[in-house]
C-alpha cells in the first residue's frame, strides 16, 4: 500500500519556487507451510516419516520527503536546493519445527529426531541527502561560475536473534543428544559523505 501528497508554491514576488512530495509505503506478508513425506524403505524394513511446519511474518513501513527550492536573486544569480529524507522500519519473524520417525513394518514407531527454531530480525534506517547548486553569470553571456555541493547521511540500526533446539534420539540406548543455539546480534551503521565542485565556463567567441 502507498500514499502520496504533492505541494508547490511561490514566494518573494515569484523569485522563489518551491515544490515538495511526501510518500508513505508499506507492505506485510504472512506465509505458512506444512509438508509430510513417507519414504518406503523395503530393504531396511521401515517407512521414514518426516513432518515439517513453518510460519513466516514480515512487515515494512517507510516515509520519504523530497523538495526542490529555486531562488532567483536576479537575472545573473540563482540558487537551487534539492533535499531528500527517508525513514524506514522493517521486521521479520519465522518459526519452524520438524520431526522424523521410523515406522517399522512389524508395528513399531520410533522417534529419530525433532527440532524447532525461531528467527527474528528488526531494522530502522534514517537517511538524508541533497544537492545545493549556486550559479552566477559573470559580465558577458556564456561566462558562468557554478558551485555544486552534494551530501549523503545515513544511520541504520538492526537487531535479531536465533533460537533453536535439535534432539536426536538413539533407538538402541534410549539416549537423547540435544543441540541448543541461542544467538543475538546488534549492528549499527553510520555513513556520511560531502562532495563539492566548482565549474567555471568561458565562452570561446560570440557565437559559441
Amino acid at each position: 500500500y502507498m500514499l502520496g501528497y504533492n505541494l508547490g508554491f511561490t514566494l518573494f514576488d515569484d523569485k522563489m519556487e518551491a515544490s515538495g512530495n511526501y510518500s508513505f509505503n508499506g507492505s506485510n506478508s504472512d506465509s505458512k507451510s506444512s509438508t509430510y513425506s513417507n519414504n518406503h524403505l523395503e530393504e531396511q524394513g521401515f517407512d521414514m516419516i518426516t513432518r515439517r511446519n513453518s510460519n513466516s511474518l514480515s512487515d515494512s513501513k517507510g516515509h520519504s520527503i523530497s523538495m526542490r527550492i529555486q531562488h532567483t536573486f536576479n537575472k545573473n544569480a540563482s540558487l537551487i536546493f534539492q533535499p531528500q529524507f527517508s525513514y524506514r522500519l522493517s521486521g521479520s519473524e519465522s518459526l519452524s519445527n520438524s520431526s522424523t520417525q521410523y515406522d517399522y513394518f512389524n508395528g513399531g514407531l520410533v522417534n529419530m529426531n525433532d527440532s524447532w527454531s525461531i528467527n527474528s530480525n528488526n531494522s530502522k534506517s534514517l537517511s538524508a541527502s541533497g544537492n545545493l547548486m549556486y550559479r552566477q553569470r559573470i559580465i558577458i553571456p556564456g561566462r558562468t561560475l557554478t558551485v555544486n555541493v552534494q551530501y549523503n547521511l545515513s544511520n541504520t540500526l538492526s537487531d535479531g536473534f536465533t533460537q533453536s533446539l535439535t534432539n536426536t534420539f538413539n533407538q538402541f540406548t534410549n539416549a537423547t543428544n540435544s543441540t541448543i543455539v541461542n544467538q543475538r546480534n546488534d549492528q549499527t551503521s553510520n555513513q556520511a559523505s560531502v562532495t563539492a565542485t566548482a565549474t567555471y565556463t568561458e565562452p570561446l567567441g560570440n557565437y559559441f
